[in-house]
Parts: C-alpha cells; structure tokens; sequence
C-alpha cells in the first residue's frame, strides 16, 4: 500500500466517524434534506489540431495524419515506443527472441482488454497479421510482414517465425490490433467498408466518443465493470526493466480525453491556434510554425524525423550520365544543405551527410564523410570525370551537345516543402554551369509513372527510413527490377553485402559497426545525394505538461508519452 492509499483510506476513516457522529446528533431542522453530493470537477480534454480529414479509423487501412492520429491514441500494439529509441511492452508483457532473430514469442497481459470489454487474445494477432498478409488486401501496411509466420501457441502467447532474420523486427510489433470478435467473419476484400473503421473498437488509452466531419472526440478507456481498477501510470521516461517489464494493470491516461480538430489547409490550423482555439497543433509548415511560435505561453517542441529528403540520380545502365561517383560528388558539392536547413526549415532540422539520421543509434558521425559546399571542387571533379564546358552548358565525355537534364518532384500543392527543396536544388546546379529544368507532378504520377519505372533523370524526394533504417529496399540490387523499391537503379555486390549485414539481427554493439561499415561506403559511392532531415514539430500551450520529444517516424508518434501528458491551470 502506497502514502496515497493510506492517505485516502485515512481520509475515509474520518468522514465515518463524521457520519457516525452525525446521525448521533439531530440535525437542525433548516439543514434537513439540504444534503447534496459533492460536486466532480468537469472533464478536460485537450483540444488537438491536425491538418485532414478522415475516412477510416481502422489502423489496417488509416492514410491521412489525422487518422493516424487517433489511431495511436485508440489502439495499442504488442509493443509501443518508449524513451531513447527503445521499444518497450504494450499489450504483451513480454517477449523472448531467438538468439539468431529467426523468431520471437510474446506473451499478453493477462489484463488485456478491448474497449467492449473482451480479452484481448493471441487469434487477435494471428488476425491482424493475416489479414495484412492476405493476397486481396489493399492497405499501406503489409511489406514489412512478409516473410513472417505467425502461429498461435495458446490464448495468451504467440510466436513469429521469420524467414529473413531482422533488426528492425521489433519495430514491427508496435502495429496496431485489430479484435478478431468483431471483424473475423468480415472478408478482407469488404473490410473498407464493413463499417468498423467509423464506429472502432480499440485496446489503447482512449476510446472514440464522437466523431464528424470536423472532430473526433476521444475519451480515456476505463476498465469494464468486474475487471478490476486501473494501476497507477509507469512513467514512461523512466528506462524499461531487463530484459522485459511486465505490468500490473492496464495504465491509465491523466488526461481525461482529447479532441481531435481537424482543419482543411495549415493556414486554418495556425490562425485557430493564434486565435486560442485550441491547445496544441501539430505538422506546421516552418514558416508558420516560426510564426507563432514566438508567441506568449507557446512551447515549440521539435521531433527528429526519419524523412530524408534526397536527390535521387536514375543510374540504370542505360542512363549513364551519374554513373560516375566523380560526378555525383559534384552534384552534392554544388548544394549548401546548410542554406537549405536555415531558409527552409527555420534550423528545425539537420544537414543529411547520409541517409541515416544523425538522430538515429546507427548514425556514425565520423563515418559519415561529410561533404560541404564547394562550387570549384565541383567543377574540378566533373573535369577529372571527363565532362567539358562549354559556353552553354557542360558537356558529358564524348558528347557534342551540352546536356541537359530534367529534375522531377512533387507538385507544391501536395508538399509545399519539398517542391521548395526541388527549386532550390536545380538553382544550385544551374550555378554550377548545368543545365536542369524543374518538372512537378502529381504525387501518384511521380511514383508510379515516372520514379518506379525508371523514367526521370533527376528527382527529389521525400524517403522515410523508418525508426530502425533499412536501407536494403532502396539501394539493394535484387530491388532495382522494374517496379521494385531501388528506383535509383544503383548496383554494387560491396554494398549489396553491407545493407544485408546491417539490417539482420545482431547484438547492438555489432549493429552499431555494420552501420558504420555501410555509411562509409555510402559516403564515397554517393548512391543517392542526401539533403537534410526535418523535425516535426509541436506547438503546445504552457498549460500542457509531460510532451517529451524524441525520434519519430510520424507525426502521429509524438504521442508515445501521452499517458504521462496532463493539462494544468497555469504554466507548467
């Protein structure tokens, strides 16, 4: 028994005695039937802005920020993200992993339950992962299942068999469940519209109240009747037991609920946060969010992101004109990332000197090889590479024209940002006597018509790496086939052998040097032209306590912590 047990158990002692003594004593006759209950304190939500709108909340299928966003809050994994890049138990209580990675066995809280107060079971994961898994399912979420068994040991245990030991495996099981009770009878190829994805049942902290066109209102789970009182929260800052904590009870938020407020166009959600609408918005651009965060009572947290923003060179074998890493260096030594950083993101952010972040464990500074800003060198270098210059332009080796390129990227209306990269990119090169010309298309016409089968010469993008960094499908040679992940084309059996060893399973001393053995490699082959990596940012009142960044894969991560999170009268 805990100094607060004894204190309330105290403090009921004395209202007996109270009472006691009270029906001893008559009453006076003016104070009889004026008893009243004490009066509970209003419930307080925090009021959460987000750019989007929502068609689904079934974690399966979600694609928007905004639905994401209330999936991490109504759904919960076998695992979540805990503090400094850890993962930590959610709906497990533990798991054991197969010293070479080739499996992993899991075994849930005893206390695991749905909002609809079923249990949550080992066939709910089994479900979840096979319906990923299944040939007619259309969602954003199955790659990094495939090559996974998942088999059924008991009610409360489950076991994964991998045929490709991983890594990054762990990262994996933060994947939101999905209650077989509810869905099973559902085929895969009708589960968008089965309905669930409006009316969600979840196993996370908050359960869904209301929702429109304009919010979602969420709500703090709490147990159903006869299943016991929710133990006090774990603070998740505090490092995880070894090798894996169990907990007694299902943590309860302190947040009473949240709202969701869903806003068409940034523009919208800043002046509602300017206005004092709402206590906190998320995924700003970086001039709005410089805006008002120099605001009174405004905290600006940054998050590290695993986006990389790249150029990306076509270096099939029939685009010869980047095959050169002479040249590719060139194209680096032509752009200030740092300029980029300062006048595009505010410095809220990092200079990319590798696709990994410098945020990430794998990263290995002295590694890296960094590659500054250094418009002669450049010159040089496509010299020695053979190129020539002429009055218009430079000339590749053997070529009587001056060449001239194309540089794809998304249009500004889908990622403003971005497109601004692209623009300051191809300003660069043209200083540097290139002849690029600057074409924006449509998200899904870059991927699918020009970036995936090869036909673009230059293009610049966003790559997200993920929270553990595998860069095998973007730069391996078995994934450089028409339609698969390398768009690049690039080829190398050295490298082909360094992206292999990083991503497999290893202890993480041994992780930590594959990394570095790669990113050296990277750093003098040049398959891709990194550029910086973006915070994500969140501005929150002073009133909100317990937001605590740390690296993210997506904005909707920022609410790892959000059982600790608490909304106070005054600044906290």
């Amino acid at each position: 028994m805990n100094v607060r047990d004894r204190l309330v158990l105290a403090g009921g002692a004395l209202v007996l005695v109270a009472l006691a003594a009270s029906l001893i004593r008559p009453a006076p006759a003016d104070t009889l039937g004026s008893a009243s209950p004490t009066p509970q304190p209003a419930p307080r939500y925090l009021r959460d802005g987000v750019v989007g709108s929502v068609a689904t909340l079934d974690p399966l299928y979600a694609v928007s920020a905004a639905e994401r966003d209330a999936i991490a809050l109504i759904f919960s994994g076998l695992t979540r993200l805990g503090p400094e890049g850890t993962i930590v138990p959610d709906l497990a209580e533990g798991w054991e992993g197969a010293a070479d990675g080739s499996s992993y066995t899991f075994r849930l809280r005893p206390d695991a339950r749905w909002h609809d107060g079923a249990p949550v079971t080992a066939d709910d994961v089994v479900f979840t992962v096979r319906a990923l898994q299944h040939p007619a399912f259309d969602g954003p979420r199955a790659r990094q299942w495939r090559g996974v068994d998942v088999e059924r040991i008991d009610a409360r245990t489950v076991r994964f068999r991998l045929s490709t030991a991983l890594g990054a495996f762990l990262h994996a099981t933060t994947q939101p469940l999905v209650p077989a009770h509810l869905l099973g009878a559902v085929p895969v190829v009708e589960r968008r519209d089965s309905g669930f994805g409006l009316t969600p049942v979840g196993a996370g902290p908050f359960a869904l109240a209301e929702m429109d066109g304009n919010r979602i209102v969420l709500v703090r789970a709490e147990p159903p009747a006869g299943h016991g009182t929710p133990a006090e929260p774990r603070d998740p800052l505090l490092p995880p037991a070894e090798p894996t904590p169990s907990r007694d009870g299902r943590p309860r938020p302190l947040l009473d609920g949240l709202e969701l407020v869903l806003y068409a166009t940034s523009q919208d959600l800043a002046a509602a946060f300017a206005r004092g609408e709402i206590d906190a918005a998320g995924g700003l651009p970086p001039e709005l969010a410089e805006r008002l965060a120099g605001g009174s009572g405004v905290r600006n947290l940054r998050y590290p992101r695993t986006v990389l923003t790249a150029a990306i060179l076509n270096l099939r074998f029939d685009r010869p004109a980047f095959r050169d890493a002479r040249v590719r260096r060139a194209l680096l030594l032509a752009i200030d990332r740092r300029a980029l950083l300062r006048d595009l993101l505010g410095g809220a952010g990092r200079v990319a000197t590798t696709p990994i972040s410098p945020a990430s464990f794998a990263y290995d500074r002295t590694a890296s090889g960094d590659v500054g800003h250094d418009l002669k060198e450049a010159a040089r270098l496509l010299t020695a590479a053979g190129w020539k210059r002429g009055g218009s332009g430079w000339l590749r080796p053997g070529a009587k024209e001056v060449f001239a390129f194309e540089v794809a990227t998304v249009e500004a209306a889908a990622n403003p940002v971005a497109n601004a990269y692209a623009e300051r990119v191809v300003a660069a090169w043209r200083r540097l006597g290139l002849r690029p010309r600057l074409v924006a298309y449509g998200a899904a016409e870059l991927a699918e018509r020009r970036l995936i089968p090869g036909r673009y010469d230059a293009a610049v993008i966003d790559v997200n790496l993920g929270l553990d960094p595998d860069l095998y499908p973007l730069l391996a040679s078995s994934q450089a086939i028409t339609g698969g992940s390398n768009v690049s084309g690039y080829q190398s059996a050295k490298l082909d052998a360094l992206l292999e060893a990083a991503r497999g399973q290893a202890d993480p001393a041994t992780r930590r040097a594959r990394f570095t053995a790669l990113q050296k490699v990277l750093a003098a082959e040049l398959p891709m032209l990194p550029l910086v990596f973006a915070d994500y940012r969140y501005l929150v009142r002073e009133t909100l306590a317990g937001p605590a960044p740390r690296e993210v894969s997506s904005g909707s991560d920022r609410f790892w912590d959000v059982l600790t999170w608490r909304l106070a009268d005054g600044p906290v």
